[in-house]
């Protein structure tokens, strides 16, 4: 998707390739989690009150925020069924933790996966979008291009947004590697990944390429 037609073989063959993949990945990715309440990512936990933190002005209740929270999305009583309209409480995020003036709350958040088993097929495409973007402007430096790419990404995320309302799990997307491939193979980057047995990554690739 980027035009770059160089292969990588993994992501720690040093190249300049695998060096921008290892670098772009997780923060594209978490970038990408965080972009939409994707329903593979979305937790609900039962809050932790916290003790010794000084709660600001206008707050009178301190939390701990979940370990592995990307982005709070709402704070409701904990217990019952939320109705979204009138059981979102207000809430503050500042660093490690959530002020509210509410007890008994269960925050409603996105999650961080690393697994790519876990990702659906839309976040997968929009992920390779995403990271296709960035490294055409690490590898080549061509922000017009990127910014092509960025409006691609954009578009699909509209597109999540209006149907994606019930996600199901991909296929094997083969881990990171492989969805770092397929970004740098829609970049024109060739159509194998010399490290794996080829006949299996092929057919891997194959899955992921048709789901996205």
């Amino acid at each position: 998707r980027a035009g770059i037609t160089s292969t990588i073989a993994n992501l720690d063959e040093g190249s300049n390739e695998s060096i921008a993949c290892r670098a772009l990945y997780a923060m594209t990715r978490d970038a990408v989690l965080q972009a939409f309440p994707w329903p593979f990512a979305v937790a609900r936990q039962a809050l932790v009150a916290r003790t010794g933190v000084t709660i600001p002005t206008g707050w009178t209740y301190a939390y701990a925020k979940p370990d592995g929270c990307l982005l709070a999305r709402s704070v409701v009583k904990s217990g019952v069924v939320p109705n979204a309209i009138t059981d979102n409480y207000a809430f503050e995020v500042a660093g490690p933790n959530i002020f509210a003036n509410t007890d008994g709350l269960m925050l409603v958040y996105t999650q961080q996966i690393t697994d790519p088993t876990m990702f659906s097929p839309k976040f997968i495409g929009l992920l390779a979008w995403a990271l296709a973007s960035e490294l055409l402007l690490a590898l080549k430096g061509k922000v017009e291009d990127a910014g092509s790419l960025r409006s691609a990404y954009q578009q699909e995320l509209q597109e999540v947004e209006r149907l994606a309302q019930s996600e199901s799990h991909a296929p094997d997307a083969g881990g990171e590697m492989a969805i770092c491939a397929l970004a740098l193979q829609r970049a024109g980057m060739g159509s194998s990944i010399s490290a794996l047995n080829q006949t299996s990554e092929v057919a891997r690739i194959a899955r992921l390429t048709y789901a996205t």
